[in-house]
C-alpha cells in the first residue's frame, strides 16, 4: 500500500483531483444523469399532452361550427311523407311560388323520383311564361325558399319576336333529408 506521508504534494494534489473527478463521474451516473432522464420523459410527456390538448381544442372549435351549422339547416330536416305526398307539396309550393312572382305556369309534371342513403331526390319539370324580371324573382325565391327545391336545367325561348314575354322550360329537383 501507498503510504500517504511518502507521497510528494504534487502527487497528492493529483490524487485529490482523481479522486473528486471520480466521485463526480459516479454522482452524475448515480443522481444526475437519472434525474435528467425524468426530465427528458416529462418533458415529452407534456409534448404529448399539448398536441392533444391542440387537437382537442380544434375538436371542440370544429364542434361548435357542426353545431352551428346543424342549427342553420335545422329547418330542413322533417319527418319525410309519402312519395306522392312529397311530389304534390313540392307541386303546390313550385305553383303557388311561380304565381306570387307573376308566372303563368302552363305544364307541371312529376318526374321519377331516387333514394339515395340519407336524402331523396325528386324531379319536376315546368313549363312557364313570363317576364323575364318575374322569371328572375322566380329562380330566385326558388334557391332562397325553406324546401330545399333547386333548378337543374333552364331552356329559355321567346314567345314572340316582338315580345318580352319569354317560355322556360325548367327542370326542377327537390331534395328532402331523411
Amino acid at each position: 500500500m501507498i503510504q500517504w506521508s511518502k507521497i510528494s504534494r504534487k502527487e497528492k494534489m493529483g490524487l485529490v483531483f482523481a479522486a473528486i473527478a471520480v466521485l463526480a463521474a459516479f454522482g452524475d451516473r448515480l443522481m444526475v444523469h437519472p434525474i435528467g432522464e425524468k426530465i427528458d420523459v416529462l418533458r415529452n410527456e407534456v409534448r404529448t399532452s399539448e398536441l392533444k390538448l391542440i387537437m382537442a381544442l380544434r375538436n371542440l372549435n370544429e364542434k361548435d361550427r357542426v353545431s352551428n351549422n346543424f342549427k342553420n339547416h335545422k329547418k330542413f330536416l322533417r319527418k319525410a311523407g309519402s312519395d306522392e305526398e312529397e311530389t304534390a307539396q313540392s307541386l303546390s309550393a313550385i305553383e303557388s311560388l311561380a304565381r306570387q312572382n307573376g308566372l303563368y305556369v302552363s305544364d307541371l309534371r312529376p318526374q321519377s323520383s331516387r333514394k339515395y342513403s340519407f336524402y331523396n331526390e325528386y324531379k319536376i319539370d315546368a313549363n312557364m311564361e313570363g317576364t323575364p324580371e318575374a322569371l328572375m324573382q322566380f329562380l330566385y325565391h326558388l334557391n332562397d325558399a325553406e324546401d330545399l327545391i333547386y333548378a337543374e336545367k333552364i331552356h329559355l325561348t321567346a314567345k314572340d319576336k316582338d315580345s318580352n314575354i319569354i317560355k322556360g322550360s325548367i327542370s326542377l329537383a327537390k331534395i328532402t333529408v331523411s
